[in-house]
């Protein structure tokens, strides 16, 4: 169950009871009535008619219109005797017996009570209100929440300056007959002064199953509620079946303290604590023995070995903190995590990575922005495990970015100063000092709404105090580019239903080329070839490597507009790379590309995306990614994904579907495939069920991990079977099911949104 994560369970519900509810339910008629007797005293004449007398005119919409069988009047009493109604701003009291003190402003509903309102319904045995100190009490109260429809029962409630007292409360989503699940406290106190609450004898309840039970919860309400662990219920070959469940308890401080507990069938018991507050969250975790690991190697390759020494379990622990905090133009994020052993996050972290090469992290980010300068300072060490090694690299950086523009001219001035080192095996491998300072222009030349033409230019200089391994001694290098680059685009449409959008461009860039292969390599990678690469120079990220280009972009970029809908219904970008005989160190020098993307959408059921780069030397695919997906009806649909990258030596190909078997019933699949190596990585199929307020999901996944022990064991399919219970309008119990089928099928989030 997520306490807080929905709706934030525990303190925004108890605040809807005790403030909501006994207020809002009933503290809106008699502040209605008392501000009308005060601004223009209230005449029963005209306010309180009995039933069918008729109205000359429409009341205020502060007044207080009551009807009824019979009204009494004595002084500044009134009585309301037989079925009455009473509306005020939009509400509707329904009621048998009413007495109105308006001189102690005293309300007193004793013979049933219902309040009906657009947005929820409230009904109550009996019910009184005092509007002069705002108390308040209920007896036999149900309310009902129409949108994403909530119920919530309770026996009797009472409010008394900022206190709320709630006596045997029932919260549910599911309709009146059904008792699929509900949330039981049996007494809660809420403190609006302070923003805390305290309940007693919590539990939750799926059918007659007691699923979690808490015997004292106690919770303070801050700005920004945090997120607390869940259930955790799954089984994998490796761990066997694992069963998490929070158990939340009350600090010296009443900070929200949640110890987890947790049972591994074939590694052991473990102990977690959890400290979530405002921004920040702290989170430890310790194992005793975990009878799979022995701090050198698993149990699998250990076995493998044929060693005549007896496996010895080894101590586990983890300490993860995290936070992040913002004030006016400043913010500040942090994280730190700490592990016993290299393999502890590929063997306990995401479920979501098929391989975990972090395995410890420590990183804080100060940033400043305001208008057009923006600055950062970064400091971060991480602890990579990739096959049979361990890489540690540390870097501080710190960056000043300042864009000013002035009518059609942008300037840039960019800054950055990073410190690196990487070791590897306790033996510094590279380390290097950077200095960067960047200055560039761009002025936009001709601009109307039928065409537009702009050149920019920009001059780099960066300063490398370094050694690596090829070099060992110290050196330092100072590496000068330029760059200069125009392009243009012509706007033609057609204003017909379907508007066709047609754009012409062109793209000319000409970046110097500087020799950087014995340059030590930190912070620069590929991007992925998609529709904003074509026509740019931003086909690469970071510093270290800036490669020399010239080039020419020439082709066109066409959307289709469906005006009924308001929306683009598709988009198809064509262009011709021509790079000229150059000094360069892109490797395509003298040869022509072609590159084109597709997005086309259609009625919200069909959806493509792709992206080609193809070299026409030899006639070769240098990259191509692609994902389609179709909508046969709400519960039904099935997606495709391609890729393919000969640099990287990538090939994989993604089919998902979801497929309904009944009513409620859907069937879950996917299959990852390495085409490169001819194997599957990922196979998955589950079951699903959608009701009215309960949805759950047992889903089996099987995964290829190559870690770093492959070379004693080769590699391992680890075998997992998740369940996963949503209560709608709560949370969910057990493992995040929907967020693994999320990242593992392509566009599954998209369908299930």
């Amino acid at each position: 169950m997520d306490l807080n994560y929905r709706n934030h369970i525990c303190s925004g519900y108890l605040r809807t009871l005790g403030v909501w509810t006994v207020v809002l339910a009933v503290l809106a008629l008699g502040v209605s009535a008392t501000s009308a007797s005060e601004d223009c005293p209230l005449n029963l004449s005209s306010s309180i008619r009995d039933k069918g007398e008729n109205e000359s005119s429409e009341p205020a919409s502060n007044d207080v219109t009551i009807r009824s069988d019979r009204v009494e009047t004595e002084g500044s009493l009134t009585e309301l005797i037989g079925p009455s109604t009473i509306q005020s701003r939009g509400s509707t009291v329904i009621t048998n017996r009413a007495e109105i003190d308006r001189e102690v402003g005293l309300w007193k509903f004793a013979e049933g009570l219902a309040v009906i309102n657009p947005e929820w319904r409230f009904k109550a045995i009996a019910a009184q209100l005092n509007t002069k100190d705002e108390s308040a009490s209920l007896l036999g109260a149900q309310i009902e929440i129409l949108e994403n429809y909530k119920r919530v029962n309770l026996n009797a409630a009472s409010k008394h300056s900022s206190l709320v007292a709630l006596s045997h409360l029932r919260l549910t989503t599911c309709p009146p007959g059904n008792s699929s699940w509900r949330l039981l406290l049996k007494k809660a106190i809420y403190e609006e002064s302070t923003k805390t609450f305290a309940a007693q004898h919590v539990s939750l309840r799926i059918g007659t199953l007691p699923l979690f039970y808490v015997p004292f919860l106690r919770w303070r309400e801050v700005e920004r509620k945090p997120r607390l662990p869940s259930p955790k219920l799954d089984y994998g070959s490796t761990d066997g079946l694992r069963i998490r469940v929070p158990y939340p308890i009350a600090s010296v401080t009443s900070l929200p303290v949640v110890l987890l507990p947790e049972v591994m069938t074939r590694r052991g018991a473990a102990l977690g604590v959890a400290l979530p507050y405002r921004n920040f969250q702290v989170m430890g975790r310790w194992m005793p023995k975990d009878r799979q690991f022995n701090g050198v190697l698993p149990r699998r390759a250990f076995d493998q070995l044929d060693e005549t020494t007896e496996f010895d379990p080894v101590e586990r622990w983890a300490l993860e903190l995290k936070g992040n905090q913002q004030y006016e133009s400043w913010s500040l994020r942090f994280q730190h995590l700490a592990t016993s052993d290299l393999d502890y996050v590929r063997d306990f972290g995401s479920e979501q990575d098929s391989i975990a090469d972090l395995a410890s992290e420590s990183s804080v980010e100060l940033t400043y922005a305001k208008q057009s300068l923006t600055s950062r300072f970064r400091a971060q060490r991480f602890e990579s495990n990739i096959v049979a090694d361990t890489i540690v690299q540390e870097a501080p950086k710190f960056t000043v970015r300042w864009r000013p523009k002035w009518r059609q001219i942008r300037a840039e001035s960019y800054f950055d100063y990073a410190q690196f080192e990487r070791t590897q095996r306790n033996f510094t491998q590279s380390q290097s000092e950077r200095t960067h300072l960047q200055q560039g222009v761009s002025l936009v030349m001709f601009k109307r709404s039928w065409a537009e033409l702009s050149a920019s230019a920009a001059t780099m200089r960066t300063r490398f105090d370094y050694f690596t391994q090829v070099h060992p001694i110290r050196r330092t290098e100072t590496r000068d580019i330029s760059s200069r680059s125009i392009s243009g685009v012509l706007h033609m449409q057609q204003s017909a239903n379907p508007m066709t959008k047609i754009e012409p461009r062109f793209f000319y860039l000409k970046r110097s080329f500087k020799n950087q292969e014995h340059l030590p390599l930190f912070d620069s990678w590929i991007h992925v070839f998609d529709a904003w690469r074509l026509f740019s120079d931003k086909r690469q990220s970071g510093i270290d490597r800036i490669p020399g280009v010239h080039s020419l972009t020439m082709g066109f970029r066409s959307y289709i507009h469906n005006r009924t809908a308001n929306a683009v219904a598709g988009e198809v970008e064509l262009g011709l790379v021509r790079h000229f005989n150059y000094a360069s160190d892109s490797g395509h020098e003298g040869k022509t590309q072609v590159g084109w993307t597709a997005n086309l959408r259609s009625n919200n059921r069909l959806s493509f995306v792709h992206s080609s780069l193809l070299n026409t030397a030899d006639s070769r695919i240098a990259e191509t990614h692609t994902l389609s997906s179709y909508r046969f009806n709400e519960r039904a649909f099935a997606t495709f994904g391609y890729t393919k990258h000969r640099v990287l030596g990538i090939e994989q190909s993604h089919f998902g579907f979801q497929l309904p078997i009944s009513r409620r019933l859907h069937m879950i699949g996917a299959i990852n495939k390495d085409l490169s190596h001819q194997q599957d990585f990922e196979r998955i199929v589950g079951i699903g069920f959608d009701g009215c307020c309960l949805n759950w999901r047992f889903v089996h996944r099987d995964l290829v991990k190559a870690d770093r022990y492959r070379e004693l064991v080769g590699t391992k399919e680890n075998t997992k079977w998740y369940l996963q219970i949503e209560l709608k309008g709560l949370g969910s119990i057990g493992a995040k099911v929907e967020s693994l089928l999320s990242a593992r099928i392509p566009g599954f989030d998209v369908y299930r949104n």
